[in-house]
């Protein structure tokens, strides 16, 4: 009997140290693709700028977007704020974005505030599109209305960025918006 219960208790010990070994393994790391695309947008300054002349009106007098990324320790995280510009010259920042890579649901979070209110989502390798990123978001505005996003984005070279946004109804139908070519602004 003895030789019994000593058996099962060196089992449940196995099993306690098993667990505890599962525990520490499943925390997860940014995944290369993640790491990747934060290098990718962060480097040599970050900056990249966009023609908005398709777009631009007297309520959106803005010849040009520029956003700006800051790396996060290890490209586990970016930070960065889209502004325009107008005869040249920068405005004020309209959005302030963060995001991260969450170990905890194993997904790139996205959040960002501003204009009018604040975004919240995730990120994406497209399961059916080779090279492309994948952008979810619901935003809250202020005045109480929300609304879902989507984005496509791709890097068909290594200065050049591509963004297309969707709006996404109820059904999930996706309704295509804007589509900007960005380009890499190197500092010195």
């Amino acid at each position: 009997m003895h030789k019994i219960l000593t058996a099962l208790l060196l089992l449940a010990v196995s099993l306690q140290f098993a667990q505890a070994e599962d525990e520490v393994t499943s925390t997860s790391a940014p995944p290369d693709w993640y790491k990747e695309d934060v290098q990718f947008m962060s480097r040599d300054g970050g900056k990249w700028l966009t023609d908005n002349s398709e777009y631009k009106s007297d309520e959106e007098p803005f010849e040009a977007y520029v956003t700006e990324w800051v790396a996060g320790p290890a490209n586990a995280s970016l930070s960065g704020k889209l502004y325009g510009l107008k005869d040249g010259e920068p405005s004020e920042a309209f959005w302030h974005f963060s995001e991260y890579w969450d170990p905890a649901t194993e997904k790139v979070v996205l959040q960002q505030y501003g204009w009018g209110g604040i975004g919240k989502g995730t990120s994406e390798p497209s399961a059916d599109e080779a090279g492309v990123t994948l952008i979810f978001q619901t935003f809250d505005n202020f005045d109480g209305s929300s609304f879902r996003t989507g984005h496509k984005s791709t890097k068909p070279d290594a200065d050049t960025h591509v963004t297309t946004s969707f709006e996404i109804d109820g059904e999930g139908n996706w309704k295509k918006r804007r589509h900007y070519v960005w380009k890499h602004q190197p500092t010195d």
